[in-house]
């Protein structure tokens, strides 16, 4: 007898892991510390997180009727690889006050740009314009029943670089080069905001939210590391806290926030890189947004008015 209760406790916890991975509704405490690192759909509840992306989706279809300048303008070849470009009709061309570069997130695996125009809400109403970037993925997805097939995640990171390129040729070409420009990221997005933030087309201050800036503790995971397939070299080339310079004149300020609901390794992730950045004499601010999760973190930076963000955009 005694030889078969391991294989019991094996078939219970198999059992209790395999409720967790079904979560729909709000995990308790005790479900959360069975959730694989970085599993953050699981770690705030399927359901509530479908409920806040889709309320992403609404609130951005808003903003792309009523602010859409140009759309899906190309920086390269693939389908993926455009951004768009946002302006408030209230307001003459000419006279815009800067330009806000958004990055989705999606663990590099999903998400499309079109689901976050509504951070731009506040900034359009500033006469802030907003350009929202979309790249490649790590994993097979379809776009316009279109299959598109994954990339590497160098490739991903190169095509965000050419991104900017674009961006910076075309604020050339529009005669804004001078403009305040600024660059953000959200999870997925706030790694590549890390990676590009000396990027010359960012003149202004980068504001990497949720962010992820260590790859290595990632890699290994099932949930979010497989799709990566991350090779020794890319987790360290990739990640933005092995690849920081001593801050020179050029550098840019860098403000970083998290959910106080987040799980503890997201936390982690900006605190390491906060101290990195100090380390290397960086000018660096990092806030804890109390009470909000991975996907309200957003709307509590981007809908209040007096948030840190926004009024560090309106100094």
């Amino acid at each position: 007898m005694k030889k078969r209760f391991p294989v019991l406790a094996v078939a219970i916890s198999m059992a209790m892991a395999s409720h967790v991975l079904a979560q729909t509704d709000a995990p308790t405490q005790k479900e959360k510390h069975m959730i694989e690192a970085y599993d953050t759909l699981n770690y705030i509840g399927l359901d509530k997180a479908k409920s806040e992306t889709d309320s992403f989706k609404k609130k951005s279809k808003v903003i792309y009727d009523n602010y859409l300048l140009k759309k899906n303008i190309p920086y390269g070849l693939g389908v993926r690889e455009t951004f768009d470009h946002f302006h408030n009709p209230k307001f003459s061309e000419a006279d815009t006050q800067g330009f806000f570069i958004f990055i989705h997130g999606g663990y590099w695996q999903g998400e499309v740009k079109d689901s976050y125009a509504f951070v731009g809400e506040k900034l359009l109403e500033q006469n802030i314009d907003l350009i929202l970037i979309e790249y490649d993925l790590t994993k097979e997805n379809t776009v316009d029943g279109k299959t598109i097939p994954r990339v590497g995640m160098t490739a991903l990171v190169n095509e965000v670089g050419r991104a900017l390129d674009a961006v910076q040729k075309y604020l050339q070409t529009n005669a804004a080069s001078e403009k305040p420009v600024y660059l953000a990221g959200h999870s997925a997005g706030g790694h590549l905001a890390a990676v590009w933030k000396d990027h010359p087309v960012v003149n202004k201050a980068v504001f990497p939210i949720s962010g992820l800036f260590d790859l290595a503790p990632i890699a290994p995971t099932k949930k979010i590391g497989t799709a990566l397939q991350l090779n020794a070299n890319e987790i360290i080339n990739l990640s933005p806290v092995n690849n920081i310079h001593t801050a020179n004149a050029a550098s840019l300020p860098l403000y970083l926030y998290y959910g106080g609901n987040e799980q503890p390794e997201l936390k982690e992730q900006s605190q390491h890189y906060s101290a990195r950045l100090q380390d290397c004499h960086h000018k660096v601010s990092m806030k804890e947004i109390p009470g909000v999760n991975h996907f309200e973190i957003l709307n509590a930076l981007f809908a209040d008015p007096d948030s840190d963000l926004l009024r560090r955009i309106a100094k």
